[in-house]
């Protein structure tokens, strides 16, 4: 009992229709043969003489009862001279209360261990579906006792997940300003008070710092950078996108007015945004740090908040296989940890950063706030230059996006 034959639903089907069948195959004989016997004593009782016509008809009748009753073995016979290993044999011998009871107990055994695993609502929902189908009471019990677990699981991390940032932050220490300031040009070795780069592009004209406030991680007390006065009100998970590549990808950032910009050619993409737009993350998979630095700029006139994603689901785009995602040039992060000592897993949609901004180098004139980010194969060293990415998102100049979209 392999493959399709062993599915207790294509099994239940299977065993009905063989019940509907060995009926039939009863019953319309008996059906045939008696409404022909009572036309055959029906005219032998009359006048008319047509006893010959009755006899040929009672005749046919029973011919055609004698072939439907023997339909099932004729079409058994016919599949073992074109088969004689058929599965359709195979699968209506299969195909008895027994079977379908031992088969339901497999497969709600194996979902409901899924779903133990992932804590996903589809694995739950499954594994919810082939409980329900138990016959045995204590094995049900059982089972349903261990799917209230993996309910309360599941309702516990959407509740957590649909948590807001502001409800996330009542427990960390901030700041709600700074008066830091940037020295523009000099190159620096370790992290910045992050109200210093905002102090510096407030003067530019690109930010207003009273919109910002300064939080700290719980567990280390690091900085997490600027975030928004109005996080509360921003989602910290997307509830709908469209996926690329195959359902890896979406759009991390909303553009400038809503249309990115198209960029110049070199590693990835830069999505030039306003100061403080949500990032959202653009796969599922493990965060391998999201701190300060990481990026070949580090002034102090930067907000070179950077974070590393390992792919869950390696990608091939552009001929390359994708393993690693690289977004940087935060003003902020959502989470706080270091290379190597990472291991948090996100999914697409989830809130990871704020849109800053990056000089061009150290000692010259900043670019526009933007998103930079770098598709890698298995290191940090063969990325995706900027038109196979484009061509990814099927994006140009011009082109009219949202975060998600």
């Amino acid at each position: 009992m392999t493959g399709v034959c062993s599915r207790p639903e294509i099994m239940e089907v299977m065993y009905i229709f063989n019940q509907v069948l060995t009926a039939l195959k009863i019953l319309v004989p008996i059906i045939l043969i008696i409404t022909s016997m009572y036309s055959f004593f029906k005219a032998t009782l009359s006048s008319n003489d047509n006893t010959k016509e009755v006899v040929s008809l009672l005749i046919t009748k029973i011919i055609v009862a004698a072939f439907i009753f023997f339909i099932p073995t004729i079409v058994n016979s016919i599949m073992l001279l074109v088969d004689k290993d058929s599965d359709y044999n195979k699968c209506f011998s299969s195909a008895t209360k027994a079977n379908i009871a031992k088969a339901y107990e497999l497969y709600a055994k194996d979902a409901l261990e899924r779903a133990e695993d992932t804590k996903k609502k589809n694995d739950y929902e499954n594994a919810k579906f082939y409980v329900s189908k138990l016959e045995d009471g204590s094995v049900k019990s059982n089972y349903e006792k261990r799917l209230k677990s993996v309910d309360k699981a599941i309702k516990d991390a959407i509740k957590n997940t649909e948590q807001s940032a502001a409800a996330k932050l009542n427990v960390y220490g901030y700041s709600s300003g700074g008066s830091a300031t940037a020295t523009p040009g000099q190159v620096l070795s370790s992290e910045p008070d992050p109200a210093a780069a905002l102090n510096y592009w407030q003067g530019r004209g690109l930010v207003n710092t009273s919109n910002f406030i300064f939080p700290k991680d719980q567990a280390t007390g690091l900085p997490l950078g600027a975030w928004p006065k109005n996080y509360a009100s921003i989602p910290t998970r997307l509830s709908s996108y469209t996926t690329y590549g195959g359902g890896t990808f979406i759009f991390p950032v909303t553009p400038a007015n809503g249309k990115y910009s198209g960029s110049y050619n070199h590693t990835s993409i830069d999505i030039m945004s306003v100061f403080g737009t949500p990032i959202y993350s653009p796969v599922d998979g493990t965060l391998m740090y999201s701190e300060w630095g990481h990026t070949v700029n580090k002034g102090s006139d930067e907000t070179a908040y950077t974070v590393s994603i390992r792919l869950s689901n390696p990608t091939v785009v552009g001929g390359k296989n994708i393993n690693i995602m690289f977004l940087t040039h935060m003003c902020g992060i959502v989470y706080r940890c270091s290379s190597g000592h990472c291991n948090r897993h996100i999914s697409k949609g989830d809130l990871i950063g704020f849109v800053g901004n990056a000089s061009g180098s150290a000692a010259s004139v900043g670019w526009a706030p933007h998103l930079h980010m770098t598709f890698y194969d298995t290191s940090y060293s063969n990325a995706l230059y900027t038109p196979a990415v484009e061509a990814l998102y099927g994006i140009s100049a011009g082109t009219s996006k949202v975060a998600g979209g």
